[in-house]
């Protein structure tokens, strides 16, 4: 028993003495990048954008595309962290190297307006011809206007015509027009106006404020196969006015003026006329002077009279308009007494600041 207990005792002695192995360090588990993304996504349904962007930038910073696309987005729009055109760039240039259409299309977009990068039409026709090939229609329809502008691209009205159609295809309204555009004037593609106007209706049907402004000429004067219909043609006035057309606007004060489509009403005029020149539209404002000055339906005031053709002087593009509306407001200025020119002297630098 005794040299048992020797033997134990040698035994327990040389297993203290022999070396012991090195710990080994446990590297921490890296985050899953898909449920880090998905955890990003449930936090921006929420509305906690400051959680969603430390999610997708867990999930980011392991190369997830989308991750990187929604954290750029949030860095373009402020929500969740502070805004910068400058990270959401290099968001997107990552993401859009890993062949994402949507971080493809906005770098295109960057280098278009030269936002925190240099300002580069070439690069942005690759990057958009690059999401146009995977069949994004926004880029399909940028491309189509490069190509007819000739901006960082060959000019060519049959390219155009080609990736406008191919967003066509895809529901895209402002493509839509642009081919009805060239299909009309047989710029890229066969002339054909009925087709052209099959494709402008399409596309007023999407909700295209251009293509309803146009439709609403097409109706007013009728042919290619429409019936004149005053009607018809401010009912699509009215659909272009309400997305933001500002000559579809002035045309509907226009026909409530003049009664034609619609009963007559002076008020609803002035109405239309006074939306589009507070929106910035010099002939409103031309039709407002006139009718303050000398209108007989119409409460005269030859203070707004000035105020209105004076901000059409500035407003004007084209020379022989600002001239013709300088020359009414002078005429109006000397039809006013003291009080009124000073009055509209005070007025004016207040009123030009509101366009």
């Amino acid at each position: 028993m005794q040299r048992f207990l020797v033997f134990l005792a040698t035994a327990l002695y040389l297993a203290a003495c022999a070396p012991q192995p090195e710990p080994q360090s446990v590297e921490p588990a890296l985050p899953d990048p898909a449920v880090s993304y998905e955890a990003g996504i449930a936090a921006s349904e929420e509305g906690d954008f400051a959680a969603a962007a430390d999610r997708f930038s867990e999930a980011a910073q392991l190369g997830h595309p989308q991750a990187q696309v929604r954290l750029a987005q949030l860095y373009e729009s402020g929500k969740g962290v502070a805004r910068s055109d400058a990270e959401a760039a290099r968001l997107y240039q990552l993401a859009a190297e890993q062949g994402h259409p949507v971080a493809q299309d906005r770098l295109g977009d960057f280098y278009s307006r030269g936002q925190s990068v240099p300002e580069d039409d070439t690069l942005a026709a690759q990057y958009w011809e690059a999401a146009a090939n995977q069949g994004l229609a926004d880029a399909q329809a940028k491309l189509g206007y490069v190509y007819e502008q000739g901006l960082g691209v060959p000019f060519s009205f049959e390219s155009a015509a080609a990736w406008y159609g191919k967003a066509a295809a895809q529901g895209h309204g402002a493509a839509t027009y642009n081919l009805a555009r060239l299909t009309y004037n047989g710029q890229g593609v066969d002339p054909d106006r009925a087709q052209a106007i099959r494709l402008y209706e399409k596309a007023a049907q999407a909700g295209q404020a251009d293509a309803q402004f146009t439709m609403g000429l097409f109706y007013a004067e009728g042919g290619y196969g429409i019936s004149q219909s005053w009607p018809a043609a401010v009912a699509w006035w009215r659909e272009a006015a309400g997305n933001g057309h500002l000559e579809a606007q002035y045309l509907v004060g226009n026909a409530y003026h003049d009664g034609d489509g619609v009963t007559k009403s002076h008020d609803e005029a002035m109405v239309w006329w006074t939306r589009a020149a507070k929106a910035g539209y010099a002939p409103a404002m031309m039709k407002l002077g006139e009718h303050f000055a000398d209108s007989e339906v119409v409460k005269r005031d030859l203070v707004r009279a000035y105020l209105w053709y004076d901000t059409a002087v500035v407003t004007f593009v084209r020379d022989d308009r600002r001239s013709e509306a300088a020359l009414k407001r002078d005429a109006v200025a000397a039809r006013m007494s003291g009080a009124q020119r000073q009055q509209a002297a005070q007025l004016a630098e207040t009123w030009k600041a509101l366009f």
